[in-house]
């Protein structure tokens, strides 16, 4: 019922999470990003301009992870990763002539881990692991030896001690 409030926004929700300061963050599959805030309700919903360039880079959005520094980690279909900080919007995309980009688009899984990297399982693309500290991506997939059962990485959990377990195609 809450979601009817909201103006020009679809209840076809893909994600949900809670930051640092209980705030609930929505990923939508078409309507944007919405903050609801913890204490008076009120809420706030992005969306992509395509004149705004600090803006969300997709409306799509199909996963959400709060860091600790509490910055907003957005995974989209076909769009690529948003770090939304509070103000604006850095996209990553992958650029087929960046060994150091994002491996695919497609964006589907998205956790942090104790040392603050940020992991991301890309539909496609296998699994990454992103340092905000230095800008570096390290990609594991199957393009020199057989690391993973499928490149297809659907859900990344943080389990015991740092363990990634990883749902996959296949």
């Amino acid at each position: 019922h809450y979601f009817n409030k909201i103006d020009n926004f679809k209840p076809d929700v893909n994600s949900i999470i809670k930051d640092q300061e209980n705030h609930i963050w929505i990923g939508s599959n078409g309507s944007g990003l919405v903050r609801i805030h913890a204490k008076s309700e009120s809420y706030h919903l992005y969306g992509h301009d395509p004149i705004n360039n600090s803006s969300l880079t997709s409306n799509v959005i199909v996963s959400l992870c709060a860091a600790k520094n509490g910055k907003i980690w957005i995974g989209t279909y076909l769009s690529g990763m948003d770090c939304f900080d509070g103000k604006k919007f850095v996209h990553y995309r992958h650029d087929p002539n960046n060994p150091n980009s994002l491996a695919n688009d497609n964006v589907w899984s998205i956790v942090e881990d104790r040392s603050g990297m940020i992991w991301i399982g890309t539909l496609g693309g296998g699994l990454q692991r992103f340092n905000p500290g230095n800008g570096q991506f390290t990609t594991f997939n199957n393009s020199t030896r057989q690391q993973l059962s499928s490149e297809f990485i659907s859900s990344v959990f943080l389990g015991k001690n740092d363990r990634l377990i990883l749902g996959t195609a296949i």
